[in-house]
C-alpha cells in the first residue's frame, strides 16, 4: 500500500469562506442584551447547524496543512503561543471589560463570573485539539489510523455517506455526555460561565475529520468526489426546519414546541457539519482568485473577531434605552462593531508588533503571506501556524 503524502499548500478559496464565517459571528452576536426576537432565534439556529463544525472542520485542514512543513514539537508550541496569546488577552482584558459595562449597565443577563471567555472558546478548542493531534502523533496513532482508513477506501469497504453519518454520532455523542460530566465536577457559577465546553467537546470529531482530510488524498478525494450524500444531509435538515416551524410549531402547545425545538437542534448540530464541510471545500477547491478587500478581511479577522463582542455589548447598552426598534440597534451594532474593529486592525494592530501578538498571534518578525488576486487554488504553505487557522 503506498504511503499517502500530506499537502503542502493552502486553498484560496477559504480566505472567501473565512471572511464569510467572521462575518456570520459578528451577525450571531449582534443581538446580546437585545430582547429574543424571532430573527435573532433564525440567526442563532443557522449558526449552531452549520457555522462552527464547518470552522472546526476547516482549522483541522490546515492543521494537516501546518504540520506538514514542521516537526510536531515545534508547531505544538509555536501553536500554543499563536493562540494562548489572543486567548489570554480575552480572559484578562475584554472579559472585565465586558464584564463592568454590563454590571454598570443593570444588565441582568449579566454573568458573576468576571474572568469568562465568551467567544473566545473556540481558542480554547484548538489548543485542546492541537493537544490531541500532538498526542495522536507522539504514539503514532496517526499512521495507524491513516493505514486503516487507506484499506477500507482501497477495499469499498467505506462510503461518503458513512464518514459523515460516523462523524455527526460521535459529535452527538460527546454533545449529550459532556453536560453531564460538566455538572458533577463545576460549580453552578462555573457551568454557566463555561457552558461552551460541551461546544468543546462536541466539535471534537469534527476537528479530527478536517485533519484527515488533509492528511489522506484517499479520504479527502472520497469524500469531495461524492458530494451526494452531504447534498441530502443538507437538504433533509433544511426541510426538517421549514416542516417543524411551518407546519407543525404553529399549532402545538409552546412547551411541545420547546422540547421539541430543542431536539431538532441537537440533531442538526450533530449532522449538518460534516455535509457542510464537505461542500464548503468543494466550493473553496474552485475559487481562482478572491478580491483585495476579502483579503484585507481575512487578514483583520482576528481583530475583527476579537474586539467585535465588547463593542457590541457597548454598543447595545447605549442605544437600547433610546432606540426603540430593537432592529435597529441590531444593525447600528453589528455593522459599527465590524467597521470600527476592520478600521482598528488596518490602522492600528498593524502597526505594532505586540498587537499582532496578543490580537493575531502573529509572531514578531515572521511575515505573513498572502495570495494575489489572480494567483492559482493551490499555491504555498502559510508562513505561521496562525495563518492556516485563521483561514476559517
Amino acid at each position: 500500500m503506498a504511503k499517502s503524502a500530506p499537502p503542502v499548500g493552502y486553498i484560496i478559496g477559504l480566505d472567501a469562506w473565512r471572511a464569510a464565517l467572521i462575518l456570520g459571528g459578528i451577525i450571531l452576536h449582534g443581538s446580546i442584551g437585545l430582547p429574543p426576537l424571532g430573527l435573532f432565534g433564525a440567526i442563532d439556529i443557522i449558526s449552531q447547524t452549520f457555522r462552527m463544525g464547518a470552522f472546526f472542520g476547516i482549522a483541522g485542514v490546515l492543521t494537516a496543512i501546518s504540520l506538514a512543513k514542521r516537526t510536531p514539537s515545534i508547531w505544538l508550541r509555536r501553536r500554543l503561543v499563536q493562540l494562548g496569546f489572543p486567548l489570554a488577552f480575552g480572559l484578562f482584558v475584554l472579559s472585565p471589560s465586558i464584564w463592568l459595562m454590563r454590571t454598570a449597565a443593570g444588565d441582568t443577563a449579566a454573568t458573576g463570573m468576571l474572568f469568562n471567555w465568551y467567544h473566545l472558546w473556540f481558542l480554547a478548542a484548538l489548543i485542546a485539539y492541537s493537544i490531541v493531534i500532538y498526542a495522536m502523533i507522539r504514539l503514532r496513532l496517526d499512521r495507524t489510523l491513516e493505514a486503516c482508513i487507506v484499506d477500507l477506501i482501497e477495499r469499498r469497504l467505506v462510503r461518503s455517506s458513512t464518514v459523515l453519518l460516523f462523524t455527526a454520532v460521535m459529535s452527538a455523542v460527546l454533545f449529550g455526555i459532556a453536560p453531564t460530566i460538566m455538572a458533577a465536577a463545576m460549580s453552578e457559577s462555573a457551568f454557566a460561565a463555561f457552558r461552551t465546553l460541551q461546544l468543546v467537546a462536541g466539535y471534537l470529531p469534527m476537528f479530527l475529520l478536517g485533519y484527515l482530510v488533509g492528511r489522506i488524498p484517499e479520504l479527502k478525494s472520497l469524500l469531495l468526489n461524492q458530494p451526494a450524500s452531504a447534498i441530502r444531509i443538507t437538504a433533509v435538515v433544511a426541510s426538517s426546519y421549514l416542516i417543524w416551524f411551518a407546519l407543525i410549531a404553529p399549532n402545538a402547545n409552546s412547551a411541545f414546541v420547546a422540547m421539541g425545538t430543542a431536539d431538532l437542534r441537537f440533531v442538526a448540530a450533530s449532522l449538518c457539519p460534516p455535509a457542510a464541510f464537505v461542500l464548503i471545500l468543494r466550493s473553496a477547491l474552485r475559487v481562482r482568485s478572491v478580491p483585495a478587500l476579502v483579503q484585507r478581511v481575512s487578514a483583520a479577522s482576528y481583530t475583527i473577531y476579537l474586539l467585535h463582542l465588547p463593542l457590541v455589548v457597548l454598543i447595545n447598552l447605549s442605544l437600547r434605552a433610546v432606540l426603540v426598534n430593537a432592529y435597529v440597534t441590531y444593525i447600528t451594532s453589528v455593522i459599527c462593531s465590524a467597521l470600527t474593529s476592520f478600521a482598528l486592525h488596518e490602522r492600528v494592530v498593524v502597526r505594532s508588533s505586540i498587537l499582532l501578538v496578543v490580537l493575531n498571534g502573529k509572531v514578531i518578525g515572521r511575515p505573513v503571506i498572502h495570495a494575489g488576486a489572480n494567483a492559482a487554488p493551490v499555491l504555498h504553505a502559510p508562513a505561521d501556524d496562525i495563518d492556516a487557522v485563521q483561514r476559517l
